[in-house]
């Protein structure tokens, strides 16, 4: 996308690669390249969508909180939340939720947890039993995982390790369907 923007002069379509690209960048742990990429769409395309600056806010949360500067990745994760569309909220709420385990907020963590869960028509009490529904402007099953590893290491963090394994144990029955 950002080759067919830099040729096709749509500024929109460039955004998107560039925010793809600080997303590939974090995924491979370079945080340089990811912040980089992260800061040129937050400067000079902030307004080309909510699914750009949304993104590109949650790789810069990403980062500070690698560099274990959680005051910031907590605000980038909020600017990313209030800046992206309502059925991406899910990703938000789970990143603020496990900065605020890592700094032994738990009981902010298990809120935040709750209501992504809530964010994907995925009711607490039901966990794991329930898969996401998958249509337009929801989630799709592979959240569930996700939600659950968060979970999973809250109660570790929290020395609940009976409850952390049951919760890596339903990972798996996810899984297998």
């Amino acid at each position: 996308s950002f080759y067919l923007g830099e040729n096709s002069g749509k500024s929109y379509v460039k955004s998107i690669g560039i925010r793809n690209m600080a997303l590939a960048y974090s995924y491979a742990n370079d945080l340089v390249n990811a912040e980089r990429m992260a800061k040129i769409v937050i400067a000079d395309y902030p307004n080309e969508g909510l699914q750009v600056i949304g993104p590109a806010y949650k790789v810069m949360g990403d980062v500070r909180l690698r560099q274990s500067r959680h005051a910031e990745a907590i605000e980038f994760y909020n600017k990313g939340l209030s800046a992206s569309p309502a059925w991406m909220s899910h990703m938000f709420l789970a990143s603020l939720a496990r900065t605020y385990a890592l700094t032994q907020q738990y009981d902010k963590a298990r809120a935040l947890y709750e209501k992504a869960s809530e964010d994907a028509d995925i009711p607490p009490e039901s966990w794991p039993t329930e898969r996401l529904v998958g249509t337009f402007g929801k989630p799709g099953p592979w959240l569930l995982p996700s939600l659950l590893r968060g979970r999973a290491e809250l109660a570790y963090l929290q020395g609940k390790h009976d409850e952390a394994i049951a919760l890596y144990d339903s990972i798996k029955k996810v899984d297998e369907g």
